[in-house]
């Protein structure tokens, strides 16, 4: 079997067990099962439905805008999370690597979770992971 590139739509149909006796002859099986599988690849080219066991999920739509609200809540959580550390860094003896760290991701945090909840446009959509 060759690889199949990334993105190549592939079909599966498992159809009815094929009835063996012990003196059949060979050609005839093959001249059936080729016969199966054009009824299969004809019933799929005018775009009836495989009623087979495998069938593609159906995907169902889903309002994003309900998702965008917990995310930001919890981006914009994270970054207030981060910035209450800052207060006791600065009394302790400085470690200025450690608290520019801790200022980005309160920053960040904050930001994204403010950018995200609109959509703006540079923010990352979970739509966009499922389209």
């Amino acid at each position: 079997m060759l690889p199949v590139p990334w993105g190549v739509r592939i079909r599966v149909g498992i159809g009815e067990p094929t009835a063996r006796a012990g003196g059949e002859d060979r050609a005839a099986l093959i001249a059936r099962v080729r016969d199966e599988i054009g009824e299969t690849l004809d019933r799929w080219r005018v775009g009836a439905d495989f009623t087979g066991l495998h069938d593609e999920p159906r995907r169902t739509a889903v309002n994003r805008s309900v998702t965008l609200l917990p995310i930001a809540i919890t981006l914009g959580g994270h970054g207030v999370h981060r910035s209450l550390y800052v207060p006791a860094m600065l009394v302790g003896p400085p470690v200025p690597l450690l608290l520019v760290g801790v200022l980005l991701q309160a920053v960040f945090g904050i930001v994204a979770g403010i950018c995200v909840w609109p959509g703006v446009r540079w923010a990352p959509r979970p739509s966009s992971c499922w389209a």
